[in-house]
């Protein structure tokens, strides 16, 4: 015989119990959904991430490629910029070179008073004292002067005035080497 209270009976569908039973089993039924939903997220996201990494490490297998042709093409640069310079020595060596072929000719009259004026004082003299001895002006006498300087017949030294007493600075010229054989060759002759 059953005694009142000791069976157990399932509780009615719309009792407290079965609605928190219910309640259980759907939240359960949603964790397994969830946890199934996130796992598959995780792998698609994972293989978003693998995609790209693999996209970046083609991007810097590209620029490691790219790297070295601009390293290679800076390399050209360089050599091509050091046999420019060369040939810009070159060329300058040649302008002189026929600077100075032209230069050896015979000079005009005024640069050849002006070498011999340097030659016989054989010390420096200033623009106002050539122009004051050969009588000739000082535009004319910076002209000659700047052409016997360029075929290194003469070479100019620069003084600095003084500020205090308000000197201003001067050229003086002094015969050079190519000077003094172009008088001793040419004019004393």
């Amino acid at each position: 015989m059953l005694l009142h209270g000791t069976a157990k009976s399932t509780p009615p569908l719309n009792s407290p119990l079965s609605v928190k039973k219910g309640l259980y089993m759907l939240s359960m039924f949603e964790k397994l959904i969830n946890e199934h939903g996130s796992s598959t997220i995780l792998k698609e996201r994972l293989e978003l991430f693998s995609d790209k990494y693999s996209m970046l490490e083609e991007k810097l297998k590209i620029s490691e490629q790219k790297n070295k042709l601009l390293e290679n093409e800076n390399n050209n640069l360089k050599i091509q910029l050091n046999q420019a310079g060369k040939e810009i020595e070159h060329l300058k060596k040649a302008i002189e070179s026929s600077i100075s072929s032209e230069t050896s000719k015979k000079l005009d009259e005024i640069k050849e008073k002006i070498l011999q004026l340097l030659f016989q004082i054989g010390d420096e003299i200033n623009l106002m004292q050539l122009c004051s001895q050969l009588s000739i002006d000082k535009n004319t006498a910076e002209y000659h002067l700047n052409i016997l300087e360029e075929g290194e017949y003469i070479f100019s030294r620069y003084y600095q005035g003084d500020w205090v007493s308000g000197d201003s600075g001067y050229s003086a010229y002094v015969i050079a080497q190519e000077g003094r054989k172009y008088v001793v060759e040419k004019m004393n002759r």
